[in-house]
């Protein structure tokens, strides 16, 4: 009998687990939807703003907690910053989120960067980061447009 009691706090406790995390990733996804929504309105600082406030929710903590860091909203981050001419701290967010497993996000990343040198006239950089953005995916028409 106890036995079963057991397995059914279990259980509950990792549906309770299962609902608290899908929350966190729906008010995510709903704080991204968003930003790109002010973005698209041309209202950067409030995307910034919305974005920043995504990095002390329970779940971004949660994911930094167990060493995770989140790629995706420091390439967001990245890329309003860029469109505040923020370059600098842009730069930052997108090696960081470069650091990622995801090939895809990887190369968008490395080629924000390599776009930010090249505006830096640092050309030697910005041509080695489109290198790396083409051996990932050797069929990026901008990378290698930029390259030449």
């Amino acid at each position: 009998m106890n036995k079963k009691k057991l397995i059914k706090g279990v259980l509950v406790f990792l549906s309770l687990c299962l609902i608290a995390y899908g929350l966190g990733v729906r008010s995510r996804c709903i704080l991204t939807t968003r930003a790109e929504e002010n973005i698209l309105m041309g209202r950067y600082h409030l995307a910034l703003e919305g974005l920043e406030k995504e990095k002390t929710t329970r779940l971004n903590n949660l994911l930094m907690f167990l060493g995770r860091e989140d790629s995706l909203l420091e390439y967001n981050i990245g890329v309003a910053l860029t469109l505040l001419g923020e370059n600098k701290e842009a730069r930052v967010r997108f090696k960081k989120a470069s650091e990622t497993k995801d090939p895809l996000l990887r190369a968008r990343a490395l080629y924000n960067e390599a776009n930010i040198l090249a505006q830096d006239l640092d050309f030697v950089n910005a041509a080695q980061g489109y290198i790396k953005v083409l051996e990932i995916d050797p069929s990026d028409f901008q990378a290698k447009k930029n390259l030449e």
